[in-house]
């Protein structure tokens, strides 16, 4: 897969630094706080506004243009400034709430989904290493506060944001059942194997396309058990 020199979208480095992208059960849990501050707007809308940044990460990832490096079994994000930088993450927000307020008159709606957007960069500046670059180039400051070099406390944090986000939305117990057990799927990925670099760099395309089913199968899952069919339980 050519990358912005021509060269493959993934690469050997050396090194023992770690990252990856915050979990897609986690930014769908975050749709739900924002579904509890604007009940009136669509939870699809939502679900896709939290993963909007991810999606263009998947797509210039397949295209060759942002790309990550092989560690030994661990996956580095080493280029993403185009889809995760503060600035882009920003602008994005803004053209949603612009076409949401302006094109289909739904002020509301468009803070909403802005919101969900810009969630995406917060949330994943806690848990990458110092790679969300301020402005979307490929040089300047980055930040990121590393949580994911430590698998455990990522798994705890995970877990617990995720029952934050089901409590503030006052769910049933089979959503979180959901976010517990997604976020337990994961496992393997904050512990890889022997050999996960290896085959990581011979199928470039097998992590984009983890990531996308991923975000796929969380929207799909949050969407049916946040489903008013039976009343929410009442927030404590």
């Amino acid at each position: 897969m050519p990358g912005r020199d021509g060269a493959d979208s993934t690469r050997f480095i050396d090194g023992s630094k770690i990252t990856g992208a915050m979990y897609a059960i986690s930014h769908a849990a975050t749709a739900l706080v924002l579904k509890r501050r604007y009940p009136e707007a669509p939870i699809w809308p939502l679900l896709i506004s939290v993963q909007l940044v991810e999606l263009l990460w998947v797509g210039l990832t397949f295209a060759g243009i942002e790309h990550f490096a092989i560690d030994g079994d661990h996956v580095r994000l080493d280029f993403l400034p185009y889809s995760h930088s503060l600035v882009s993450g920003l602008g994005l927000g803004l053209v949603t709430w612009a076409v949401a307020a302006f094109i289909f008159g739904q002020r509301r709606l468009g803070v909403a989904l802005a919101l969900g957007v810009v969630s995406h960069i917060l949330l994943d500046a806690i848990h990458h290493e110092p790679d969300i670059h301020l402005l979307p180039v490929a040089g300047g400051p980055v930040f990121g506060l590393n949580l994911q070099s430590l698998p455990l406390a990522d798994l705890l944090v995970e877990l617990a944001y995720g029952w934050v986000c089901w409590w503030l939305f006052g769910g049933r117990r089979g959503l979180l059942g959901a976010i517990v057990v997604f976020n337990l799927l994961d496992i393997p990925l904050m512990f890889p194997q022997p050999g996960t670099g290896a085959m990581l760099s011979a199928h470039p395309a097998i992590l984009p396309a983890l990531i996308l089913v991923q975000i796929v199968a969380s929207w799909v899952v949050v969407w049916w058990l946040s489903s008013p069919r039976e009343a929410p339980r009442d927030s404590l």
